[in-house]
């Protein structure tokens, strides 16, 4: 179920995952048409921030995998 968030007034809708609508937030900016979300996502530094903030994201849970899995060892030997 899609939920509602206010901002300046204007709403923003988000999805059942809680994330916002990037064409409410271009429109509550009231940037130009030539700014438009669909414009935005095919520019080349756009590409390469999505890029570099999966890459990060990838880190991030590479990092949570790991820290998990020592919890999981020392609580294993702290059984033995």
């Amino acid at each position: 179920m899609a939920n509602e968030f206010i901002v300046q007034g204007a709403t923003i809708c988000t999805d059942h995952h809680g994330f916002l609508s990037l064409t409410d937030m271009w429109r509550v900016a009231g940037e130009t048409y030539t700014k438009r979300p669909a414009v935005w996502t095919k520019l080349l530094y756009t590409k390469e921030l999505i890029d570099a903030l999966g890459s990060g994201l990838n880190q991030v849970h590479q990092m949570m995998v790991a820290a998990r899995a020592t919890v999981e060892w020392k609580f294993r030997a702290s059984l033995s």
